[in-house]
């Protein structure tokens, strides 16, 4: 029996909903055999023969040799895949029942449906990322902005760990330096001293140089923080509907109209903006103590 983290899986990686095409993936150690089941080309050879890398044009078939939905594989041998395992990944017409018949195939075939975020789990333990890595894909899907964008991709590409991997140096080095220290107490021209002091210091230059940088990137990714905080009547929640572009926040004459906090974000040249109305000066009850706030009195 295959070990849980080797068992065929399968999602559709594409939004669900009805679309021109969608995106299933199968992966693991038995798929090839597993998908020559249901997954036919034109010239009838099963899709372990295709060459990997390669986008074969073909039919998915139910248990009753039915066509389900006329495809594209596209076949990838392990370990040069995302997950490091046997994959093929389909691209089919985006139907409900279409997803679902074929889906329902595969684990009929032997495969199970892969649990949330699988796939890049097992990229982690194949080592084809690391988890600061996975965690990148997660933010370059969520990001808000540009910037968050950019800097998302930088860090699924390894800048940071890259900058880990030097810090376990640095570290590495000055405990080596340490434990020779005690080997060599006598010998006076070794000045171990000096050389742990100088590993630590390029130690903590490096931790401040990524604590400093994931600050930033935090702002980044958040976004700006927009309190509009006034009087009474002041013209806060006109300004939040017109920063918007659309009618939020009610706008009447009547004194206090606006009672609890409102808030919602807008995208301003590359930036993203979280923008709250707030009640009159005499009506505020709380108003939390938040990072990246930008405060605008009236």
């Amino acid at each position: 029996m295959l070990a849980l983290d080797d068992q065929p899986i399968i999602a559709q990686c594409t939004p669900k909903g009805s679309g021109a095409i969608a995106l299933l993936r199968l992966s693991g150690k038995t798929i090839f055999s597993l998908a020559d089941q249901f997954c036919k080309l034109p010239n009838k050879q099963p899709i372990s023969n295709a060459q990997s890398q390669t986008i074969n044009y073909g039919y998915v078939v139910d248990k009753n040799g039915k066509t389900i939905d006329q495809v594209l594989f596209l076949v990838m041998h392990g370990p040069k895949t995302f997950t490091g395992q046997d994959t093929i990944e389909i691209t089919c017409h985006n139907n409900p029942f279409i997803i679902d018949a074929i889906i329902t195939t595969a684990i009929e075939a032997g495969a199970r449906l892969a649990t949330e975020g699988e796939f890049t789990k097992r990229a982690v333990l194949n080592d084809k990322i690391d988890l600061v890595q996975a965690e990148a894909i997660n933010e370059l899907i969520h990001a808000n902005t540009q910037q968050a964008l950019k800097q998302s991709l930088l860090q699924l590409q390894g800048s940071l760990s890259s900058w880990i991997a030097r810090l376990e140096k640095n570290i590495v080095n000055a405990i080596a330096l340490s434990e020779a220290s005690f080997e060599f107490l006598d010998e006076e021209d070794m000045e171990f001293g000096r050389q742990i002091e100088k590993s630590l210091v390029k130690v903590i230059d490096k931790i401040q140089h990524i604590k400093k940088s994931f600050d930033q990137q935090q702002q980044i990714r958040e976004g700006i923080r927009i309190a509009l905080i006034g009087s009474v009547n002041a013209g806060k929640s006109s300004l939040f509907n017109a920063l918007l572009g659309k009618d939020r926040a009610i706008v009447t004459s009547i004194a206090g109209t606006t009672r609890d906090v409102i808030e919602a974000g807008v995208y301003r040249n590359g930036n993203y903006w979280s923008l709250i109305d707030t009640a009159g000066f005499n009506q505020i009850r709380f108003i939390g103590n938040q990072n990246n706030f930008v405060f605008i009195f009236f």
